[in-house]
């Protein structure tokens, strides 16, 4: 009625509209997707084969016609378009009437597949891995049809509770501290500890920044923010730069200056008492294990004692007194190496940071987004996001946890559930053993390098990432990658002390088979590039 009346004839007439897509549709086309995945991941090579264990000339049943994917050779690992292709096969508007998902599908197949690079290759060497699994997607297909909004436990207590029990899970299995745990406690008896899931190891180092920003203003008051200081290695992860900017502090860059490109103590403390004389009030470090170009460690247990040492102390309502400088460490790539209890000398002192990140979506089978943080700081963390908007009030609040009050969001996606698929269908056996294999291949692909007077290691090995180059130079080294990535590799590179070199992230090759074949595809290109050697000459 009244100035509504005209405009609801419409709404009244679309309400009237069957649903574009019915169950027995979705059970149709859903079927229909499933069986494209199954054939893209297997021809992808990652994945296995896309026929069954039982009789392996006979394809899976499927109660519809397969769709043919584009061949494998027309789908180069590295994308080969130009900017502007996809763009100009899409259409400038969004359709007036809906179309047959059927034709939704074909366009997957003729612009989608063709624009993507093909993180799921086993020739994707580039950047660190992005590793995916079946059981992941399934639990993104349930995610998707349950679509909660997480932001408390009264949204969907088995989204809240479950990402609690995991990440208890993980910190175990990881043998993180147990300060760690959603059950520790302080001194003071108070709850401390706990793990949250965030989208990207960028997040993490945000949300820890914010975290101890707050904390060192509650102390200093809000004026201080433009004084307050973090530090992290030259090698750390440019999201600690951005998490700085948006956090409206300085940040200082540390040079390593040793051979092992690791960030030590007596250089964190030199700079902070230099600071700490400026006037200015250190508050963060982030200590990255695993760097990104190199995948060097930085030295925790020295890093650790800088902080102790730096002289001030903070504490919140309730809390003890702790030191002001916040350690964080950042180990999205490398953390998952934790599995393996001889690859865990790699990671001492971490009894003594305030948080701990790693990405389970890079070498974990655990499908992108999933970043897993865990803080012994929970009141501290809590304190810098929580809001209680009357909207937001529930009987029980503060008996239970609310991961709103843990990130930036508010919303949050049903992350737990792919980690929980992971875990149980893979066990912890499985995982360790993939990750092994990921360190047997890169050991050997360095020993192929070693023996090849014309390359040279840039850096020792460690875990997946093999680093070289070409000992003619960097010239000679960029042609190398270029030529490499249009043999159907994609390889990414990076530039130490002014040396360009070649990184082979290694996380899909399972055995020395892999190895053969890259060092089979590379060598013909050494053979162009590089300069003759003296044996060679004669």
């Amino acid at each position: 009625k009244g100035h509504l009346g005209p405009a609801l004839a419409p709404i009244r007439k679309f309400s009237s509209r069957v649903e574009r897509m019915n169950a027995e549709e979705f059970r149709k086309y859903g079927h229909e997707v499933v069986d494209m995945i199954a054939d893209y991941l297997a021809q992808q090579g990652a994945m296995g084969s896309a026929v069954s264990d039982e009789g392996k000339e006979e394809e899976l049943k499927s109660p519809t016609a397969r769709r043919t994917l584009p061949e494998a050779s027309t789908l180069p690992t590295l994308c080969q378009l130009q900017p502007g292709q996809v763009a100009s096969m899409l259409g400038e508007a969004a359709p007036e009437e809906g179309e047959e998902f059927g034709k939704i599908l074909d366009d997957v197949q003729r612009v989608i597949l063709p624009g993507l690079t093909h993180w799921q290759s086993k020739q994707f060497l580039a950047y660190y891995p992005a590793r995916t699994s079946f059981e992941s997607i399934l639990a993104d297909m349930f995610s998707g049809a349950f679509n909660p909004i997480g932001f408390s436990w009264i949204c969907s207590p088995a989204c809240t509770e479950l990402e609690t029990v995991v990440m208890d899970w993980l910190c175990r299995a990881l043998a993180l501290p147990e300060i760690f745990l959603s059950t520790a406690r302080d001194a003071q008896g108070n709850l401390c500890g706990g793990g949250v899931i965030q989208g990207t190891a960028s997040e993490a180092s945000l949300v820890t920044m914010l975290a101890a920003r707050n904390r060192a203003l509650e102390v200093h008051g809000s004026a201080a923010i433009t004084r307050l200081v973090c530090y992290a290695s030259s090698h750390a992860h440019s999201s600690i730069e951005k998490a700085a900017k948006i956090a409206g502090v300085q940040v200082r860059l540390l040079a390593p200056g040793n051979e092992e490109q690791a960030l030590r103590g007596e250089t964190l403390a030199a700079a902070m008492k230099e600071d700490r004389a400026r006037g200015l009030l250190p508050f963060y470090v982030a200590a990255t294990l695993g760097t990104t170009s190199l995948c060097s460690f930085d030295d925790v247990p020295s890093l650790a004692r800088a902080c102790d040492e730096d002289g001030e102390c903070v504490a919140g309502e309730g809390e003890k007194a702790m030191r002001q400088v916040w350690l964080h460490v950042d180990a999205a790539y490398a953390g998952a190496y934790l599995l393996c209890s001889e690859l865990r000398c790699l990671f001492p002192g971490l009894e003594r940071v305030d948080s701990f990140n790693f990405n389970p979506h890079k070498a974990m089978r655990v499908s992108f987004d999933c970043s897993a943080l865990w803080t012994c700081h929970r009141a501290a963390l809590v304190r810098a996001f929580e809001t209680h908007p009357e909207y937001l009030r529930v009987a029980g609040a503060g008996t239970v946890i609310d991961y709103r009050n843990w990130q930036v969001p508010l919303g949050r996606r049903f992350r737990s559930l792919k980690l929980w698929f992971v875990l149980r269908s893979f066990g912890l056996a499985t995982l360790r053993a993939e990750l092994r294999a990921h360190c047997v291949c890169a050991q050997s692909l360095s020993t192929l390098i070693t023996s090849d007077p014309r390359l040279v290691l840039v850096f020792p090995v460690h875990l997946g990432l093999v680093c070289f180059r070409l000992v003619n130079g960097n010239d000679a080294t960029r042609a190398l990658l270029a030529d490499l990535n249009t043999k159907g590799y994609f390889v990414s590179h990076s530039v130490l002390n002014d040396a360009y070199f070649v990184r082979v992230s290694i996380a899909h090759w399972t055995s020395n088979d892999d190895v053969t074949a890259f060092w089979s595809t590379l060598l013909p290109i050494i053979d162009v590039h590089a300069a003759p050697s003296e044996a060679q000459k004669k």
